[in-house]
């Protein structure tokens, strides 16, 4: 089966029928169907439940073959023994694409794959795609499809955007939401793979490079069972110009073990995994703060530069150091501004340090016009691919907040393709305020710095076929020597 053609009816479905449908709210039968109402999901929605006449005022029908109509999503949640035999009372042709909640397959051992395997045959048989088992479901944002039994969108509803989201646990998938809603981070669609009894990361981030609304995929990867899809997937994402944040857990030994226990996963040599992510241009992120840093930083700025040249501007001659250090050594320049520019700023400071970090003192705070002006001289120059400002404790000012948002608007208006970070102590209402008008806002200035320099090293690898079946790989325009060998094959 071609997944991505496929898989159109699975994501965005017309009808959905739920297995093990109940009243009682919570209930892993009853939470997407009360999401769906709730949303107002136009398609057609089939409750299923031998012991029920209605669900959520919904007529409610015994079976699968009760119903008439062709399904495009079936979402199971029934007991692992009572699956199979409830899909069997189906007819040929009736479903094309199911979810399965139940959990007691693979991740059990022997007796749980015997009865995983025989439920990928039946599918396999009719022609049905499977998302699990022993998964979070999916979310369509864009148009309100909820096939999940998260609780998280009973508490807040995410904003729709343009990052798409996949994860192989269904745990952290309900966290990422919430962070995600906590962020005000636009999501595309939301998808828990599980135990991927039939389609796994590869074919969710294929899918999501052809998705029009995605631009940018994140990733959440416990192992892989197919490691020439998965290349194939980070191949068409890297050609696409859609880049992919991946958090990849098992590095080490002990994670290996709890990633392989937890969905029976082969978690497999991490340093395969780093490569092959560096081949493709997958960026990777070691910390969940960083998956989502990097994350919302590229969906922020789509059309970067590629300028590696970083401008500082500190309030704090101390933290400025520190923020050039941690761009040194990320390998960012920071080239010194044009005389011109120096002089304007020493005409207002004369004390102030005029070269990049650029520390204008605790003075700008008296005379707010001073981190606009600068920031603008600095910009107009054209020799900078980002910015970072470090306001410390200042931040969180009263006086400053109207001048803050002024900076932020004026700046992301003039250059909306420059990278602007704020370092400063806000409270989260007033974070999401900048961060929804054009900057990245955050406590640390080193993750400030961090993060940029993630997405300004950035550049997709021209992969253009051989003859030989390999890939040879066109290196952009002024990158140099790399540190790790760039025709590595998975």
């Amino acid at each position: 089966m071609n997944t991505c053609q496929t898989l159109n009816s699975l994501f965005s479905p017309k009808s959905i029928a739920i297995l093990g449908a109940s009243n009682t709210a919570g209930k892993s039968g009853a939470v997407p169907i009360a999401l769906l109402l709730e949303a107002g999901y136009v398609g057609k929605i089939y409750p299923i439940n031998p012991r029920q006449d209605t669900v959520y005022g919904l007529p409610c029908y015994a079976s699968l073959g009760d119903i008439e109509e062709a399904i495009d999503l079936v979402i199971i949640a029934v007991p692992a023994s009572h699956v199979l035999a409830a899909l069997e009372k189906s007819r040929p042709g009736q479903i094309r694409n199911a979810v399965i909640f139940t959990s007691g397959f693979a991740e059990i051992g022997d007796a749980g794959l015997q009865l995983q395997q025989q439920l990928q045959a039946f599918a396999r048989e009719r022609h049905i795609r499977l998302l699990g088992p022993n998964c979070l479901g999916f979310i369509n944002v864009r148009n309100d499809i909820y096939a999940t039994f998260s609780p998280a969108p009973l508490n807040g509803r995410l904003p729709a955007g343009d990052v798409g989201m996949v994860t192989q646990s269904g745990a952290f998938g309900a966290y990422a939401y919430c962070l995600a809603r906590e962020r005000r981070l636009g999501l595309s669609f939301w998808i828990s793979t599980g135990n991927e009894s039939d389609l796994d990361v590869a074919d969710c981030i294929q899918w999501l490079v052809d998705d029009p609304e995605t631009n940018v995929i994140m990733a959440y990867i416990e192992g892989c069972k197919n490691g020439d899809k998965l290349k194939r997937a980070l191949a068409a994402a890297n050609q696409a110009g859609k880049p992919v944040v991946v958090t990849k857990i098992g590095r080490t030994n002990s994670g290996a073990q709890a990633a392989a226990s937890h969905t029976a996963a082969l978690a497999g040599d991490d340093a395969v995994y780093d490569a092959l992510f560096k081949q493709y241009g997958a960026i990777r992120a070691y910390t969940i703060e960083e998956f989502f840093n990097v994350g919302q930083a590229l969906s922020k700025w789509t059309h970067r530069s590629g300028n590696h040249n970083l401008a500082i501007i500190s309030i704090s001659g101390g933290v400025g150091a520190l923020m050039a250090d941690e761009a040194d050594e990320l390998g960012l320049n920071l080239p010194t501004p044009p005389d011109e520019v120096k002089a304007r700023l020493l005409a207002r400071i004369p004390f102030a340090g005029a070269n990049n970090p650029v520390d204008v003192t605790g003075h700008a705070l008296s005379d707010l016009s001073i981190l606009l002006d600068t920031s603008r001289d600095l910009l107009a120059t054209g020799n900078y691919g980002a910015l970072a400002i470090f306001l410390a404790a200042a931040g969180s000012s009263e006086s400053l907040w109207s001048y803050l948002q002024e900076l932020v608007s004026v700046l992301r208006t003039e250059y909306p393709h420059i990278p602007l970070t704020i370092s400063a102590l806000l409270p989260p209402e007033r974070k999401n305020t900048l961060q929804q008008n054009g900057s990245m806002v955050f406590a640390d200035p080193s993750a400030a710095i961090r993060t940029l320099s993630k997405i300004m090293h950035h550049r997709p690898l021209m992969i253009s076929p051989r003859t030989d079946g390999q890939s040879a790989v066109s290196l952009p325009e002024g990158v140099g020597a790399l540190n790790e060998p760039i025709h590595w094959q998975c």
